[in-house]
């Protein structure tokens, strides 16, 4: 009797945590790309609180399989600013993610450095 009552327990339990509520993942993929749309490979993606990642492939293809609900993914490169995206996450999601590369903004502050002096000295002769 026991053990009929103790196959029950495990029966039942076994039902509800393999119920698609409680197992069920959700696919988010998509490609990272840089600023001039080509494909970046080897990039680590992952989801901040669970620490659920993977690394994209040769063709900036990445995909995560997550629980529902908000999530936090950040994106990281040695030559790339890093991303954070934040979403709600109810079914399999597709993005496309940019990143900016570490020398893009240097070059992008320096570029404007030259018309900023021409600006002050524009000032400074009126």
């Amino acid at each position: 009797m026991f053990g009929l009552k103790l196959f029950s327990i495990f029966l039942v339990a076994g039902i509800f945590l393999s119920s698609p509520v409680h197992s069920q993942r959700i696919s988010v993929d998509g490609y990272i790309v840089n600023e001039y749309g080509k494909h970046l490979r080897e990039v680590t993606v992952f989801e901040r609180l669970t620490e659920i990642g993977t690394i994209s492939d040769q063709t900036g293809y990445f995909r995560l399989l997550l629980h529902s609900g908000e999530v936090e993914l950040v994106f990281k490169d040695k030559d790339y600013i890093p991303h954070t995206e934040r979403l709600t996450v109810k079914k399999d999601t597709s993005m496309v993610v940019e990143l900016i590369a570490v020398n893009r903004v240097k070059e992008t502050t320096d570029e404007y450095a030259p018309s900023i002096t021409v600006m002050n000295k524009s000032v400074e002769e009126r």
